[in-house]
């Protein structure tokens, strides 16, 4: 079995084998209790490299799919990455890509795994050199909506982008990459003005507390 490197050291190691790590402090239990089968997980490739983790496409041979695992690229990132699985499980919105399940490797380091988006980001939609705006226009109302279902859970995205808005082949829009989200219950990220300066409302480039305004700001700056 090949696997994903954890964020301890990422040549060659297999932290997904055994999938139980210890907890760390002030986190729930179940990040430690998640276990499985070490044969499980087989890595088919990188999907891509973040600011704040590395996601790889794997193929889950328990229910024999492919699923996108997404793991922290540091010790520092480790927090706001189960930040951004615990936010992403709670909203069930086909608008918002699925999180299946999640677990630490033996050195702690976290992982959860995805649906696996496949397509374009609709930066990259926006980058063609033909751009069709009305296909354009559906996946930015489509995002909207999935933005919409967010905040009547509480929760606010504060990254939204073109990048993080991937289409698929048969017209899906999954709005992805909630490790900034704001949620009710939960620690906010500590990453002082986090966002992207050029979809930022004033208010978050200022650093002032946030709400929805703030997502909807940035859907007007996509537009």
């Amino acid at each position: 079995m090949s696997a994903p490197g954890s964020y301890r050291a990422h040549s060659g190691v297999d932290p997904l084998t055994g999938l139980v790590g210890a907890s760390q402090a002030g986190e729930p239990a179940s990040w430690a209790d998640a276990s499985s089968d070490a044969s499980r997980w087989e890595l088919r490739g990188l999907v891509g490299v973040g600011g704040m983790g590395q996601v790889h496409v794997v193929y889950d041979r328990r229910l024999q799919r492919e699923l996108a695992m997404k793991v922290p690229l540091d010790a520092a990132d480790a927090r706001r990455l189960r930040h951004e699985a615990l936010v992403t499980a709670r909203l069930d919105h086909p608008g918002i890509v699925a999180v299946y399940d999640a677990g630490a490797a033996p050195d702690g380091a976290p992982w959860f795994a995805m649906r696996l988006v496949r397509g374009s980001s609709l930066l990259a939609l926006l980058e063609r050199a033909e751009v069709d705006r009305a296909e354009l226009l559906r996946h930015v109302l489509a995002a909207a909506q999935a933005v919409a279902f967010a905040h009547s859970r509480g929760v606010v995205h504060r990254d939204l982008k073109p990048a993080n808005v991937m289409t698929g082949p048969f017209g899906e829009t999954q709005v992805i990459d909630w490790g900034l989200a704001l949620a009710p219950d939960l620690p906010s990220p500590d990453l002082g003005r986090a966002g992207t300066p050029t979809m930022m409302a004033p208010e978050q480039a200022r650093g002032e507390p946030l709400d929805a305004r703030c997502d909807v700001y940035a859907l007007g700056a996509i537009l």
